[in-house]
């Protein structure tokens, strides 16, 4: 959520269950979650901030201060995975305002991550009509 021109504010809720199905279907142990501030630019996504969080912190709150006005971004919540990060959750997107007058136009303003996560293998697919678990 947007706080200021300059600060978002992010919450989450993550079941134990959920985190329980993550860990056995990705076949690693893992210790904790990222939060992980994603800013869209001309080039796609780029992450600004990252925040290493326990796995016991299912819930929780936190605030990003002194991004770039006028611009978008969006969370992600995820396990490092494979040198890289696996993500659970991800947000919408949100607009920080411009911080005073505009003298400059955007080009476009996207309204949701232009990228996609892999697939869980534990979720339900739509497509194959079946719930898996990553057997």
């Amino acid at each position: 959520m947007v706080q200021t021109s300059t600060s978002l504010f992010v919450y989450w809720e993550i079941t134990q269950e959920f985190l329980d199905l993550a860990r056995a279907a990705l076949h690693e142990e893992f210790t904790g979650l990222w939060l992980r501030l994603m800013r869209e630019g001309e080039n796609g996504s780029e992450e600004v901030e990252s925040r290493f969080i326990t796995t016991h912190l299912t819930n929780g709150s936190h605030y990003f201060t002194g991004k770039k006005p006028y611009s978008v971004y969006f969370m992600e919540l995820a396990v490092a995975y494979h040198g890289s990060f696996f993500t659970l959750l991800r947000s919408v997107s949100a607009f920080l305002p411009p911080a005073g007058r505009v003298e400059e136009k955007i080009n476009s303003i996207t309204t949701s991550p232009g990228i996609t996560p892999p697939a869980l293998p534990f979720a339900y697919s739509p497509t194959n009509l079946q719930c898996t678990r990553g057997e």
